[in-house]
């Protein structure tokens, strides 16, 4: 069974945390400590803003039965 997204929810994780668009209204990145990027899921989960986040150019797709995000390295 699949979770709904909560709107109410945040998360917080380094950036490598590729569940937490699925279940989280809100994404909160950190680097060495600080504030990197805040956002909701369809915000962060773009090419160049993951590109900011992992530093390597990145593409994003839907998942063919949940639609949520996924991202790739090109």
């Amino acid at each position: 069974m699949l979770r709904q997204p909560s709107t109410s929810k945040r998360c917080i994780s380094p950036p490598a945390s590729e569940r937490c668009p699925a279940y989280c209204g809100e994404l909160i990145t950190l680097k060495d400590g600080k504030l990197l990027t805040r956002g909701t899921p369809d915000q962060i989960m773009q090419g160049d803003v993951l590109k900011g986040i992992f530093g390597v150019e990145m593409s994003v797709f839907a998942h063919p039965v949940t639609g949520q995000p996924i991202g790739y390295v090109q």
